[in-house]
């Protein structure tokens, strides 16, 4: 107990330093308002005058488009990671930056004596790298300070620059370039680390140029020296918890042991006996680095092989080390055996599961066990790692990699007892466009019989099935399986007029679900589903002209538009029966008190309006308004009788009224039209507004449907009292039965 509280109170002393030192760095860092908000802006649009280009950038943090100064331009405008570079005038360079949190945000440096630049920068857009040929050649590195919101092009290199290349990884720049104009010759490699701001550099001489120089993806050079044989250097960069960072070269070497940034693997530098010789062999267990120099199987337990990087650690076990070293001459295969003696970190993260996100700034739960001090993160994609934190049990606010998607966030802790980095630790975030339901959406009618279509608003990344909701419960599905993408469905309404039927209601909504997140949308509001439909007259139905007869039809859920009734003669509206009619119940009767009459109106005030003719094609119909709720007889029915045809009247004619005069003691046809008559002869009669003069003729036979008059004269050639005057109408009917019909409007008989 004594010694484990010696070693503990040593470590809390060596937490007490490393941590006090991390809160001192972090309190300068966020202390400049001007550094400690600096988050560079991207995706700037140039705009082009002549000589002249202005850059702007939509700035979230102002919520509007800056736009800079019109700057002198002469050629090659381009733009990467947040830094603009271009031609200014012949032999002068101009980079931009935008800086949000400066008051003048568009900061402007200029180099003159440049030619063909070489351009790159850093992957936080702080740096732009170029080569300046002209006079005493260089390299050259323009940098942008965020503290002091200025530019500086500090020399890195000068001589030849035979085969410079330029490497940028993360925040690394690592210039190499042969330099033939020093004696002996030299192989400079030059690293900027941007990370604590070191500057190092390894020169190696040689009797006779160099040749072959490469660069391999993680930043390994690879040479031939003038004995023809193949060399091999790399800078290797350490990053620690507290001030102790550093970077430093190494190159050609026997033994040394290095520590990687993620502690993933083994890591230790060996060296083997035999063919080939030790003195030209340097090989690299280094995960996070690599080697351009063979290929290595980590075997554990001499068991499973995994290629390198990612063999995790176990404590006490053994590691078999295959490699396939090749020198100038041969490739051999040697194997040697270490026991790990490096214990890995103690402890665990789980990163709870999130339901599909809508928001890109997620809070981010985790449970823990063992010694986690520390943490950190970092999105999928190779991005940056973000800022140590202090351990806790929720992180507010990490913003997922930008577009929608399935997105993997990793997790590290720090073990400040063993002074080491954890394996990563992953959750995968689904990051979803929210669903919204835009048609219906609230406050629609929906008939019943109708089609229509059945709209929302989702990019995916799943099939989404669409139902109809009803007060809270689920009535039907309208489809199941939508590809993403789709955004509408066309869906028709069933008819059922049962007073219990699912279909009819106020309180519907439609509702859009993921068929993998389970996420949805539904109408904001209730829509109505309802119907309208006419019982009577529904077909085969044979009404006497001039009769009442009862109108029916029954209307649920409907708009609250007045009801219009129509009669319709072989698919063609004749006119009205009603109209404005206000609807209480369901079921509802209007009495047609004279089968035949209509109320639309000629158009001439006074003038009556009727049916033209009889027949077997007529249907009435029921309408809301001029909505689509609408219904009409399920068939024809029809109307018979005698209908009046000659004398009809005074009638309208492009709104004028037409008086029609009879001329007394003239012939003239009185005619009707006659279907389905009962027995009976028929009887003519003159009215003079509800008066009867007497009559024309009688005792006609039933087929018959016209008859010439003497005007003003009864069946026995006297004369009507009065014979001469207005308002007279002329009546036909079946004698003893209620088949009549009379002249639509009244005419005048005047003397000659």
């Amino acid at each position: 107990m004594a010694k484990h509280h010696v070693r503990s109170q040593r470590n809390r002393d060596h937490r007490f330093t490393r941590f006090s030192f991390l809160l001192i760095f972090l309190t300068i860092l966020f202390s400049s308002s001007a550094f400690g908000f600096y988050a560079p802006l991207t995706n700037y649009t140039a705009s082009y005058n002549g000589s002249l280009i202005k850059l702007s950038v939509y700035d979230p943090y102002r919520g509007t488009t800056v736009e800079s100064d019109w700057l002198d331009y002469l050629t090659d405008f381009r733009q990467s990671n947040g830094v603009a570079s271009w031609l200014s005038a012949s032999d002068e360079m101009t980079v931009a930056v935008y800086d949000p949190a400066r008051s003048t945000p568009w900061r402007i440096g200029t180099r003159s004596n440049v030619l063909a630049p070489g351009y790159h920068t850093n992957d936080h857009g702080h740096a732009a790298i170029y080569a300046i040929p002209n006079g005493s050649p260089s390299v050259v590195i323009s940098k942008y300070s965020p503290e002091n919101g200025s530019w500086d092009f500090p020399g890195l290199v000068t001589g030849s620059l035979v085969d410079l290349t330029i490497y940028i990884r993360d925040q690394l720049m690592i210039i190499y370039y042969i330099d033939y104009e020093q004696d002996p010759y030299h192989l400079d490699a030059y690293a900027l680390d941007e990370r604590n701001g070191a500057r190092t550099k390894i020169i190696t001489p040689f009797v006779s140029p160099i040749s072959d120089l490469s660069v391999d993806e993680v930043g390994n050079i690879t040479y031939v020296d003038p004995d023809n044989e193949t060399n091999y250097m790399a800078y290797h960069f350490d990053r620690y918890i507290g001030p102790d960072t550093y970077g430093e070269w190494r190159g050609p070497s026997t033994t040394e042991v290095f520590k990687t940034k993620a502690m993933a693997c083994i890591v230790e530098e060996q060296t083997v006996s035999g063919s080939p010789s030790p003195e030209n062999v340097w090989w690299f267990f280094d995960c996070s680095i690599g080697s351009t120099s063979s290929s290595i199987d980590f075997k554990d337990g001499f068991a499973t092989t995994q290629r390198a990087p990612g063999h995790p650690f176990t404590t006490n076990s053994t590691f078999r080390v295959e490699q396939t070293v090749c020198n100038t001459f041969n490739c051999d295969c040697h194997y040697t055996d270490i026991t790990n003696t490096i214990v890995a970190p103690t402890g665990s993260i789980t990163i709870a599961d999130l339901h599909p996100t809508y928001d890109r700034d997620v809070n981010l739960s985790f449970t823990y066990s063992g010694e986690v001090d520390l943490m950190r993160l970092k999105n999928e994609n190779n991005s940056l790692w973000g800022s140590w934190f202090y351990a806790t049990p929720v992180y507010n606010c990490w913003q997922l990699s930008a577009g929608y998607g399935t997105k993997t966030v990793s997790a590290q802790f720090f073990d400040d007892d063993l002074d080491k980095i954890s394996q990563e630790y992953t959750a995968q975030i689904d990051y979803v466009a929210p669903i919204a339901v835009t048609s219906p959406n609230g406050g629609e009618y929906l008939k019943q019989g109708n089609t229509y279509y059945v709209t929302w608003t989702y990019p995916g990344p799943n099939a989404v099935k669409v139902e109809l909701w009803n007060n809270g419960s689920f009535q039907a599905t309208l489809a199941s399986a939508i590809s993403p993408g789709t955004t509408s469905i066309m869906c028709t309404i069933p008819v059922n007029h049962n007073e219990a039927s699912t279909w009819f209601g106020s309180n519907y909504k439609i509702r859009v679900t993921d068929v993998i997140f389970n996420n949805y949308d539904e109408s904001d509001g209730n829509f109505h589903i309802g119907d309208i439909w006419m019982t009577a007259p529904n077909g085969s139905e044979s009404i006497v002209l001039g009769t009442s007869y009862s109108i029916q039809f029954t209307a649920r859920e409907i708009p609250s538009d007045p009801i219009k009734i129509t009669l319709w003669d072989n698919d063609v509206k004749i006119g009205a029966i009603a109209d404005n009619i206000t609807i209480t119940n369901p079921e509802n009767s209007i009495s047609w008190t004279l089968v035949g009459d209509l109320i639309d109106g000629s158009g001439c005030t006074g003038i009556n309006e009727e049916i033209t003719s009889l027949g077997a094609n007529f249907k009435i119909q029921a309408r809301a308004g001029t909505t689509e709720f609408k219904d009409s007889s399920d068939s024809n029915f029809t109307i018979n009788g005698i209908r009046v045809s000659a004398p009809n009247g005074d009638y309208c004619n492009s709104g004028e009224i037409v008086n029609q005069i009879l001329i007394y003691g003239n012939q003239y046809s009185i005619s009707w039209d006659a279907l389905s008559l009962p027995t009976g002869d028929i009887k003519i009669t003159l009215m003079q507004g509800t008066t009867t003069l007497g009559v024309i003729a009688t005792d006609l036979p039933n087929t018959q449907t016209s008859y010439n008059w003497t005007v003003g004269k009864d069946l026995n050639g006297n004369d009507f009292t009065p014979s001469t005057g207005t308002g007279f109408k002329v009546r036909v009917r079946v004698k003893d039965q209620a088949v009549i019909d009379e002249s639509d409007n009244s005419f005048e008989i005047q003397n000659p």
